[in-house]
Formats: C-alpha cells, sequence, structure tokens
C-alpha cells in the first residue's frame, strides 16, 4: 500500500498532468461542421481541416473536393502530392531534438569548469 506522501505525490503528478494537456492542446475551430468552399455541402471537420483551420486558411474543401483537386496536380518528385498542408509539417524536428540533446551537455560542461 502506498504511503501518504506517495499518493499525494501521484495526485499532485496527475493534477499537473491534466492542466499541462489542457494548456497545449491544440486550437479547435469554434464549429464542427463548416461549408465547402466548392461545392457548398456542409461536412464535419477532420484531421486536415482542423489543421488548414489552425493556420487560418480562408477557404477550407469536403474530403471528395480534395481528392479531386489533389489528382488535378501535377504529379512531383520525390512522393506523392498530399496538397501544402503537409509539406512543411515536419520541419524544425531536427533542430529542436539537438536542442533537446545538447542543452543538458552544455549545462553539465558550464557548472563542471566553471
Amino acid at each position: 500500500m502506498p504511503t501518504d506522501a506517495a499518493l499525494v505525490a501521484m495526485v499532485v503528478a496527475a493534477i499537473i498532468a491534466g492542466i499541462v494537456r489542457f494548456l497545449f492542446r491544440p486550437k479547435q475551430p469554434p464549429t464542427a461542421t463548416f461549408k465547402c468552399a466548392r461545392c457548398s455541402s456542409v461536412s464535419r471537420h477532420t484531421k486536415r481541416t482542423a489543421e488548414a483551420w489552425r493556420r487560418d486558411a480562408k477557404r477550407l474543401f469536403c474530403d471528395s473536393c480534395h481528392r479531386k483537386w489533389i489528382k488535378s496536380q501535377p504529379r512531383q518528385s520525390g512522393g506523392a502530392s498530399y496538397g501544402p498542408l503537409n509539406a512543411s509539417s515536419n520541419r524544425g524536428c531536427l533542430g529542436v531534438m539537438l536542442l533537446l540533446a545538447l542543452f543538458p551537455v552544455a549545462l553539465m560542461a558550464i557548472i563542471l569548469y566553471a
């Protein structure tokens, strides 16, 4: 059976985790549906359209119209064409990982040799 201190620590950790999750969740569109800018149908937001909304897209398209748009685009060398939303979604990951990996090393070097 956990001690009182361990129980309090677990409760505090759970509360902090909940607060952090709440603060860092992605912003959601104000409504669950949107009107397609091409065919005027009312559709539910998907991950793709929610991300487009977060990036301040002026016009949102349903999945059917988006597929038609993808098919109308010329093939790009080096992989499939997924549209402008996914083109830069993973930029900066290497830099952030290097920073996170090198920061503790630099801090230890400063502490040991200062």
